[in-house]
């Protein structure tokens, strides 16, 4: 074997062997999530040359996808915080990947927009339409209710919003 191929293919295992245990990526909090999306608006409205204090009149034409964990007390987990969308309608599906389990609950706007739901299995969209704000910051909330025992201690949401 040559010298090139010997440190090819040690190149090759130490990079294999740093993906193998480099720890899991972990999922944001409910706050880190919706500034990512917030986040986002401001950039493409930037992009498109929307000054700060121009109503939007029309959707954006894009959409972010984030995950978050919702810690959970006894079958309930709930969470909130705001943050400032330009007034945009956000389109969003949230799916529950973890764990198994049938969930009851509700998500909300401050802007308006609030969906409540029963025996929805995880694995299932749910489809929220949520208004946000124009002149200030909206707060958003997430009520949920695991059904079944044993109650998982956190979920882990994945979203995808359109704007």
């Amino acid at each position: 074997m040559t010298h090139f191929k010997r440190i090819l293919l040690g190149c090759l295992a130490l990079v294999l062997a740093t993906a193998l245990s480099a720890p899991a990526a972990r999922a944001d909090s409910l706050h880190r999530a919706l500034k990512h999306i917030a986040g986002d608006i401001k950039d493409k409205r930037r992009a498109q040359g929307l000054a700060d204090d121009v109503k939007p009149k029309k959707p954006l034409g894009s959409s972010k996808t984030v995950s978050f964990k919702l810690a959970m007390k006894d079958g309930v987990g709930q969470d909130s915080d705001s943050e400032y969308c330009f007034g945009y309608t956000l389109k969003c599906v949230a799916v529950v990947r973890k764990p198994i389990n049938t969930f009851s609950g509700e998500v909300s706007s401050s802007g308006g927009g609030r969906v409540v739901f029963k025996d929805m299995k995880s694995g299932t969209p749910l489809h929220v339409t949520l208004q946000t704000d124009f002149l200030g910051d909206t707060t958003f909330k997430v009520h949920l209710r695991a059904q079944d025992e044993p109650y998982p201690h956190e979920i882990k949401v994945h979203l995808t919003c359109s704007y």
